[in-house]
């Protein structure tokens, strides 16, 4: 568990520091070299810590600590109980099958998150413009009348 926590806190310190930087750092200075390559390498580890380390990581703790077996089930198909008023359809959940539906889930959360993040830091330059109130003619209004 301790091991799944620190990947995590990792994780989202780095995804902190993309977003910080991404406020410091003009957006129409050039990029050196040794910036892209330095970039390249920050980014090549979060998606390492996004797709490999922290999925592992649950993996382990779900199956060691937790204990979730391929022989320890969530429900069968001889149980009959009710999800949100429907019956629970004829067959096996294990707990393992569980674990690999959340592990899933946080493929998924690094797949939306990492576009995310890369918007945030192609969009750094821009500011959202203030208009002016615009006239009766759909001209902007230098002054107020």
């Amino acid at each position: 568990m301790v091991a799944f926590i620190v990947s995590v806190v990792i994780l989202a310190a780095m995804t902190y520091g993309v977003v910080w930087y991404a406020g410091r750092r003009p957006a129409d200075q050039p990029t050196t070299w040794g910036e892209a390559m330095v970039g390249a390498v920050y980014v090549f580890m979060m998606m390492f810590m996004v797709f490999g380390i922290v999925p592992n990581q649950f993996i382990q703790w779900a199956s060691n600590d937790l204990g979730w077996k391929v022989n320890k089930f969530v429900f069968t198909e001889g149980q009959f109980f009710h999800i949100g008023g429907f019956p629970v359809p004829p067959f096996r959940m294990t707990q393992q099958a569980v674990r690999d539906i959340l592990v899933m889930g946080i493929y998924v959360a690094g797949g939306v998150g990492i576009p995310m993040v890369a918007k945030v830091w192609r969009t750094r330059g821009e500011r959202a413009q203030t208009t002016a109130p615009l006239s009766d003619f759909g001209r902007p209004l230098i002054r107020e009348v």
